[in-house]
């Protein structure tokens, strides 16, 4: 890792990772994927009891009208870590938990695979936290 990470903040967690992972479940499910808890708390959010299938989930609530509102999502370097396995899918979700953006595995691999994470302020840090620049056309959008 190359920059700052976003220190751990447990209210943060607390308010948003709990409905965050329903919303995306039911969204899988909904589809004939079941997905489940990881039981190491400090990894990925979620998996497949087989765990052959992963899934990221991020909260965004900057996101907090129907489009997303930015050219490119911003996918901390931080978490590069998760996608070298090529089984591990990104999603992010609105403000108000009605929209939902998803990136295959495979997409976000080869993105990470060709540049380098920039530096990029946010609400958390301002200085110091890298991310990785996906142009947001190559995220699939859904109503939840």
């Amino acid at each position: 890792m190359i920059g700052r990470s976003k220190p751990f903040d447990k209210q943060l967690h607390a308010n948003n990772d709990p409905k965050s992972r329903i919303v995306v479940k039911k969204f899988f499910a909904e589809r004939d994927i079941i997905l489940v808890d990881h039981p190491n708390k400090c990894d990925i959010d979620l998996i497949t009891e087989d765990g052959k299938l992963r899934v990221e989930v991020e909260h965004r609530n900057s996101w907090n009208k129907r489009d997303f509102p930015y050219d490119e999502v911003n996918v901390p370097e931080r978490k590069a870590k998760f996608f070298k396995d090529g089984n591990t899918h990104y999603v992010i979700l609105s403000k108000n938990y009605k929209r939902l953006g998803f990136i295959s595995a495979a997409k976000i691999q080869r993105f990470i695979k060709l540049q380098s994470p920039k530096e990029s302020s946010n609400c958390f840090m301002k200085k110091g936290e890298y991310f990785y620049k996906i142009p947001q056309t190559e995220f699939e959008f859904f109503d939840v």
